[in-house]
């Protein structure tokens, strides 16, 4: 009895090991097939908030907080890396109500810039492959950053 009870736990170990090896590597996966056109000073930051952010989704957890710790890191860095990330972030991610608020924070900066970026974006090769729901991420962040940015808001 003892026996079948350990087989039955080892065969439970193993499926689970299986299961989180195999959505590691899917995961790791999509990340690489998205940063394929991204400035190489982003990539790492890019990297950590995506991986953060599809881990939320199988685990319910916070990834708002890596984003606002690459936010810092990049902020330094060149106007097209910040910008190249922003924009990684809006296609990618899902911005709801409370971590919109967050990203308008870390872009508002660089808002009149990044709506040149996205404006220009929308005319490139690779913007007529994206995925519809990409397409309206960028045009809804477009719409609302013109709005604000005319409005006189943050």
């Amino acid at each position: 009895m003892v026996n079948l009870k350990n087989k039955t736990l080892l065969a439970i170990l193993i499926l689970v090991i299986f299961v989180m090896i195999t959505l590691t590597t899917y995961y790791f996966f999509l990340i690489s097939k998205k940063l394929f056109d991204v400035t190489p000073e982003v990539k790492e930051s890019v990297t950590a908030v995506l991986e953060k952010y599809y881990t939320s989704r199988l685990t319910g957890g916070y990834w708002e907080n890596e984003m606002i710790l690459q936010a810092e890191i990049i902020s330094k860095l060149e106007l097209n890396a910040r910008l190249d990330f922003y924009r990684i972030i809006i296609l990618y991610c899902n911005l709801d109500t409370s971590t919109a608020h967050i990203f308008r924070e870390i872009v508002s900066e660089d808002r009149a810039d990044l709506i040149k970026y996205l404006d220009k974006y929308k005319k490139n090769i690779s913007y007529k492959k994206l995925e519809d729901t990409q397409v309206k991420n960028i045009n809804d962040w477009l719409f609302s950053l013109k709005a604000s940015l005319k409005l006189g808001l943050p």
